[in-house]
């Protein structure tokens, strides 16, 4: 979490999430959570590792962020 609150205290990043080591770094608008707001690091991690969603997201709060995060959108 270290390199996530360095990310996060940067006056021009809202918010920060980061999984494992960070090879490379995805910029978007929002990071995907459920309707309560928890990151849904299940999906960063899919994501970062391209592999195809299989994984239940009706709990996403904004499922065009998935597209995004691909660069897709």
């Amino acid at each position: 979490m270290e390199i996530e609150s360095a990310l996060a205290a940067h006056p021009k990043v809202a918010e920060a999430a980061v999984i494992g080591k960070p090879a490379e770094i995805r910029y978007a608008d929002n990071l995907p959570k459920t309707r309560s707001g928890k990151i849904m690091r299940r999906l960063l991690r899919t994501i970062a590792s391209d592999e195809e969603i299989t994984q239940d997201v009706s709990t996403l709060e904004n499922e065009a962020i998935l597209l995004q995060l691909r660069g897709k959108s």
